[in-house]
């Protein structure tokens, strides 16, 4: 708990929850937004920062000795390009800027979208990679946590991703295409019980999933 930690995306379903946990557990947090009026209502620093402006990371991330590097795109249909630029040359500018500025301890969030669910009837773990680019942001996630592995190495930092199912739960700024599931639902938007390939979990436990990650010196690999 020593020092400052970095939340990237502070703001979005992971983040806001996450960074609540931290200030409650003791940490020192610094929250980074594309823009201070989406700050959530938390008592830490904010700072503005974009994940393709690399020149705002080693402002952002000086004096830090941890970091939760959550930002990116959520989303199902949109800018395909900027989707995968967000992921990609987001993570290459955030890690770079955090092995400059000293920091060790990085917990990336990539998602079971890196994970894949091809092929079936296959019990899936941490060895599975995604090879299923359906949607620009399944070929985000996979190859932005692939290219979070190549850095660690690179860089010589200790990394250790969480790759979450479905999250729901409460406190977000905008509803995300898992709990878009849900509500859509609850609307009568679905004439027959959709078959969703995709596990749910409570972003409670998503957070406190990054926090241990971070806390226990022995993790590592993907969770």
């Amino acid at each position: 708990m020593d020092g400052v930690v970095v939340v990237t995306g502070a703001n979005g379903h992971i983040g806001n929850n996450l960074s609540r946990q931290l200030v409650e557990h003791g940490y020192t947090v610094r929250g980074t937004v594309r823009s201070m009026d989406k700050a959530p209502n938390i008592e830490m620093e904010f700072v503005e920062a974009d994940v393709l402006n690399q020149e705002d990371w080693p402002r952002v991330l000086e004096g830090a000795t941890g970091l939760f590097h959550l930002a990116t795109i959520y989303a199902t249909s949109g800018d395909g390009q900027l989707i995968l630029d967000t992921a990609n040359k987001g993570t290459e500018n955030v890690l770079r800027a955090a092995a400059a500025c000293g920091i060790k301890r990085v917990v990336y969030t990539s998602s079971v979208a890196a994970i894949g669910s091809t092929p079936k009837k296959v019990v899936k773990d941490e060895s599975n990679w995604n090879d299923n680019f359906s949607m620009p942001y399944t070929r985000a996630k996979t190859e932005s946590e692939r290219r979070a592995w190549e850095l660690a190495k690179e860089l010589d930092i200790d990394l250790r991703v969480i790759n979450p199912s479905g999250v729901l739960g409460g406190s977000f700024s905008r509803p995300t295409p898992s709990t878009d599931i849900i509500g859509d639902a609850m609307k009568g938007k679905y004439p027959v019980v959709p078959k969703i390939p995709l596990a749910f979990v409570h972003v409670e436990d998503v957070a406190t999933a990054h926090r241990l990650a971070y806390e226990v010196d022995e993790a590592n690999g993907r969770y």
